[in-house]
């Protein structure tokens, strides 16, 4: 598809893969976005259908863009995975993840096109969706989250 265009009018091989990293970045947020905003209960067989389905959607990006690794890919992952983190990971993994909108808007699009965060939002419904959980641990780090 860019490749098509290319012959047409010259790009570069960096500007292609900026091109395609921020269409990724987009794509990838917007998965995210819809697994941790809109979600309010999640099976273990809806983790499943997120994982076949982000698995799908790498197998056809390959098929597309001609360099790999594919960029981002890490950002989906970490959060599917979270789903299957023990009440003992999970704090750690949220800290771990958590930065400032501000500053993941910096980072993502003026500096080096990594993707660092999820939203309290995001990370709320992991912990509403994530049963084994205690209700305990999760109320303790959603309050921690809110402050």
């Amino acid at each position: 598809m860019l490749s098509e265009i290319a012959k047409q009018i010259p790009i570069t091989r960096p500007v292609q893969k900026t091109f395609w990293s921020i269409v990724i970045y987009c794509t990838f947020n917007a998965l995210v976005k819809g697994y941790g905003e809109f979600g309010k209960k999640c099976s273990n067989e809806g983790r499943a259908l997120m994982q076949l389905d982000f698995q799908q959607l790498i197998a056809k990006l390959e098929q597309l863009i001609d360099f790999m690794p594919i960029p981002h890919k890490a950002y989906v992952e970490n959060y599917i995975k979270a789903y299957y983190l023990p009440e003992s990971s999970m704090e750690s993994w949220i800290l771990q993840h958590r930065v400032s909108n501000i500053y993941c808007f910096i980072k993502v699009f003026v500096i080096d096109l990594k993707i660092k965060e999820y939203t309290t939002n995001q990370i709320i419904t992991l912990l509403n969706v994530a049963t084994h959980i205690s209700k305990k641990a999760r109320t303790r780090i959603i309050n921690a989250l809110e402050e």
